[in-house]
């Protein structure tokens, strides 16, 4: 089920979660040692990634009250997912089941593993946190799994910064990163031309919110 984004996610956040967690007990990261909580607003142009699923032009925004939005910006229609803690999930731009299951695998299996890799990088090349990134372009060459990296990152606020990290094979993304988490929509929010498994639609995100959760079938 497309839904099953989220639940993808958190194992792949589990996975980096477990290299980092010393790591980031004594760094000066401004969020907790889970890399979702480093997540506010993530703008992403993937050129080249280890994950050919994942090149094209992304934003994902994480709201204040658990809710995710992810966005391939690639085509000329916007695609959407909007993810509930509950489980439940929502499309916008597609216009049947199989181009949902489509884009839920480019999110699944593209976007979402490159945003936990590069914030795994950014620990890496910046292990004392985001405070002693610099407002000038600086480049920060290291070793990451065993492939050499270059970073180059310039901090625009106290808690966002450009990037763009590659690696000679597998990486060229650059981006903004923001750590501060947007406030959610409101329940009158319209959800004209969204709709998820099945072509299930919903009026408001409201009536989404306060649905049963379905069982899988």
């Amino acid at each position: 089920m497309p839904h099953l984004l989220l639940l993808t996610l958190f194992l792949l956040v589990c996975a980096v979660t477990c290299r980092l967690q010393a790591e980031q007990t004594r760094t000066g990261w401004k969020c907790e040692q889970d890399p979702a909580d480093c997540v506010g607003a993530v703008q992403f142009r993937v050129a080249k990634a280890y994950w050919p699923e994942a090149e094209g032009t992304f934003e994902i925004r994480s709201f204040s009250n658990g809710e995710w939005l992810f966005s391939n910006l690639t085509g000329d229609t916007v695609v959407q997912f909007l993810g509930l803690p509950n489980d439940t999930g929502i499309y916008y731009g597609v216009r049947n089941d199989e181009e949902l299951w489509r884009h839920s695998r480019i999110f699944q299996e593209g976007v979402g593993r490159v945003l936990w890799a590069a914030f795994a990088l950014f620990v890496t090349a910046y292990p004392e946190g985001i405070d002693t990134m610099q407002t000038e372009w600086t480049t920060r060459l290291f070793e990451f799994e065993g492939k050499p990296f270059q970073l180059s990152s310039r901090k625009s606020s106290a808690t966002s910064f450009d990037f763009r990290f590659v690696s000679t094979s597998d990486w060229d993304v650059s981006g903004l990163w923001s750590m501060e988490k947007t406030p959610p929509w409101a329940d009158d929010q319209p959800l004209v031309g969204w709709s998820g498994y099945g072509q299930r639609t919903y009026r408001t995100l409201g009536e989404l919110r306060r649905a049963p959760v379905r069982k899988k079938p």
